[in-house]
């Protein structure tokens, strides 16, 4: 029987793979929608750039999970629309962007939540496997938009339960504003880091804390640095 900790460890990666599979895949669909293919994909790449700024300091503001989590359920929600308003292209088209550029924000945005989830002993071996789930996901995509062969529709309707899927799955996993990072497995399994008793510093994830990360840092003076040793003549 897995525990919902070690479950809640999975989600993350998962969580890349049906995220990057539809971020990428409403990214070449942007070509099949209604009006000039240039026009769209370049309005779509220009906002999102501002929206993933947005998401940047909300997340910082309000948390990692809510603009996590609503982006990607937004953007699901604007994907079934779409699918559901096929007859009427202009209408569709409006709301494949919306979907287009709301899945940016949880894209980009989870690329700095996923390594706040995993604690440091795993946090390298986590974030690898991540990408790879993410690298499956981005693969697939393409052939998800092939399936608008079999029905119309499908593509979208995929796309949009694998972001709402993903919105909800964020729900089980901790918010990291403001509170120190897990150190350990067992700090995962506590459901809160522990700090040893050698370290009184912690690693905070919200850069408004007091905390000074560089109190205990000693000062360092260059008059005794020497770049090369001793025995070691330059020519």
């Amino acid at each position: 029987m897995i525990e919902i900790d070690h479950f809640a460890m999975f989600i993350p990666k998962s969580y890349r793979m049906f995220i990057a599979g539809v971020y990428f895949g409403l990214i070449v669909g942007t070509t099949d929608l209604a009006g000039d293919p240039y026009v769209n994909f370049a309005l779509g790449a220009a906002l999102e750039i501002g929206l993933a700024i947005l998401g940047w300091a909300g997340m910082e503001r309000w948390g990692r999970k809510p603009v996590i989590a609503g982006s990607a359920l937004l953007a699901g929600t604007g994907c079934l629309v779409t699918a559901a308003t096929k007859e009427l292209p202009t209408i569709s088209r409006n709301f494949a962007l919306v979907g287009r550029v709301v899945i940016g924000i949880t894209y980009n945005c989870f690329i700095a939540y996923s390594p706040e989830v995993f604690p440091t002993v795993v946090r390298s071996m986590g974030m690898g496997v991540a990408t790879a789930f993410s690298r499956i996901g981005s693969i697939s995509a393409p052939f998800v938009t092939l399936l608008g062969d079999v029905w119309l529709p499908l593509p979208m309707v995929t796309f949009g339960v694998a972001a709402c899927a993903g919105g909800l799955a964020v729900f089980l996993l901790p918010e990291t504003l403001g509170v120190p990072l897990p150190e350990t497995i067992e700090d995962v399994e506590n459901g809160k880091p522990q700090q040893s008793d050698n370290d009184s510093s912690a690693n905070y994830t919200n850069p408004r804390t007091e905390h000074d990360p560089f109190k205990n840092m000693k000062h360092l003076s260059l008059d005794n640095f020497h770049p090369w040793p001793l025995s070691v003549r330059i020519n």
